[in-house]
């Protein structure tokens, strides 16, 4: 089962984790946000981009929101609700403003609020909105249409699903706070009392696995997802790779999953044992970014075997740290490498980052697997490993690679 994780987490978890940052952060880079406020507009009139699933900010309040039945994060806190019992006016950190209104609906004891969402000013809107009147009877009748669309199935509240004119809407559980039904991005706050949890695996109400990512940028939180398959298939398909890893151990032990397992759970080196031990085949200490000497490392070590790049600690072997204070900074450093070695090696080789604090200095961890293609290439250039040093492929070097990853 442990090979099967390791299968699973490198041909799978692993682009799909980093894809999911990419996403994160490519979504971070389209909202700009100045004080209390965020401009959506980039991240609005771009149609064909993705973004993330959710976007929320250091006040807990939802800048965008898709629905993910079941998962953590949909929560939002009904109190904020309670002001719009008759319709009113919200202006947003994202600069519109909505007309809302709410009430309580109670169904077999339970209680529920309902409420719906018309947006009446943003700067996308092309239409002047219709008088507050017409506008206020439209609310009132919608939320009467979406609360006759709540059930108790004897456990809990459901929604039987919506179909509203209003651009957005939400049923929220009184009793703990859980998202019964929401659209449309309607103005929401995640309760603060909860914490944001920041768990890799979501298992949906049908029974599918999700990965899921979570970053912190510029005092935003962004949190993605993607569906990697039922839970029974994946069983079946572990129990059926259990039984071929057990007959043909030895065989698959030699392949090139055996080093990329490093990204995956093997233990790293520490800032303390790369200082004993110094810059060799295996380690490379940078003292900070030099993306061009930072790159030909990566592509060395993926050309060549597994290594760490320490940033952060100068060849004399001295810790000088990098200025990284939030998680936010850490980050955005981190997409930052990620860029840079997408763009400029080639096939993207596998790597990941990691963090770690030592006599108050922080120094990142730069973890390189030996990738399972036959070459990488930085601008059409090939370097290998020699030593403590990062060299251009001589003819033989090359050619004793290809042969040992044909």
């Amino acid at each position: 089962m442990v090979l099967f994780a390791g299968i699973l987490t490198t041909t799978l978890f692993l682009p799909s984790y980093q894809r999911l940052g990419e996403i994160n952060h490519e979504t971070a880079q389209r909202i700009h946000c100045n004080g209390g406020s965020c401009d959506l507009e980039d991240l609005v009139n771009d149609t064909n981009f993705v973004s993330a699933d959710y976007v929320l900010t250091k006040e807990h309040y939802f800048i965008d929101q898709r629905r993910h039945p079941g998962f953590w994060i949909e929560y939002s806190d009904p109190s904020v609700l309670s002001g719009f019992r008759k319709p009113a006016d919200w202006i947003t950190p994202t600069k519109e403003k909505w007309r809302i209104f709410s009430e309580v609906v109670e169904i077999a004891d339970r209680k529920a609020t309902v409420a719906v969402g018309i947006v009446v000013e943003a700067n996308y809107l092309t239409e002047p909105s219709t008088s507050r009147e017409k506008v206020d009877n439209q609310l009132i009748d919608e939320a009467g249409k979406i609360k006759s669309r709540l059930r108790f199935n004897g456990a809990e509240l459901v929604s039987l699903g919506v179909i509203t004119k209003a651009d957005g809407y939400e049923m929220v559980n009184e009793t703990d706070q859980a998202v019964i039904d929401w659209g449309g991005g309607i103005p929401a706050y995640f309760p603060t009392k909860r914490t944001i949890p920041a768990g890799l695996l979501f298992i949906d109400p049908n029974a599918d696995l999700n990965l899921v990512r979570l970053d912190y940028v510029d005092n935003l939180t962004f949190i993605s997802l993607q569906k990697v398959g039922s839970v029974w298939l994946l069983l079946g398909t572990a129990a059926t790779v259990f039984f071929l890893a057990f007959v043909s151990f030895h065989s698959v032990g030699r392949t090139v999953l055996k080093t990329r397992l490093m990204l995956i759970g093997q233990r790293l080196p520490t800032v303390g044992e790369a200082l004993r031990s110094g810059e060799g085949q295996k380690i490379e200490f940078k003292r900070g970014i030099v993306d061009e000497d930072l790159l030909k490392s990566v592509a060395a070590f993926a050309n060549t075997n597994d290594g760490t790049i320490f940033i952060g600690v100068d060849d004399a072997g001295k810790i000088v740290g990098i200025k990284l204070d939030t998680p936010g900074e850490k980050s955005s450093f981190a997409h930052r490498i990620y860029t840079v070695v997408r763009q400029r090696i080639k096939p993207i080789p596998p790597i990941d980052m990691v963090f770690e604090e030592i006599r108050g200095y922080v120094v990142a961890k730069v973890v390189v697997a030996r990738g399972d293609e036959r070459l990488y290439f930085l601008d059409g250039i090939i370097y290998v490993r020699h030593g403590d040093s990062d060299v251009k492929g001589e003819p033989s070097v090359v050619s004793r690679i290809l042969q040992q990853y044909a």
